[in-house]
């Protein structure tokens, strides 16, 4: 199943709102299948390749300020087998 590493900001940082963010997707994933939410609202991510994975990247929501925020992740890779991770971060004002 997909993999998922290397989050930026790192668990638990404090980030402003509209902040960029990024991790890295493992190969087995079908990049059209990966969904980014943040507080239940779908987030437009980019997905590009890198080296044998693929670097997804973001923008915080503007409308998130003064409490922390989970940014979660769900993808799918062969048959179908579905991955989940994500991360939390402290939005501040």
């Amino acid at each position: 199943k997909p993999k998922f590493s290397e989050f930026i900001p790192v668990n638990n940082a404090q980030v402003a709102a509209k902040s960029a963010f990024s991790f890295l997707a493992s190969a087995n994933t079908n990049p059209e299948s990966i969904i980014v939410t943040i507080k239940d609202q779908p987030v437009a991510v980019t997905v590009t390749p890198k080296n044998q994975d693929f670097l997804v990247t973001g923008i915080l929501p503007g409308t998130l300020t003064g409490n922390f925020a989970r940014i979660s992740i769900t993808a799918n890779g062969p048959n179908q087998c579905k991955g989940s991770d994500g991360w939390l971060v402290k939005i501040i004002e």
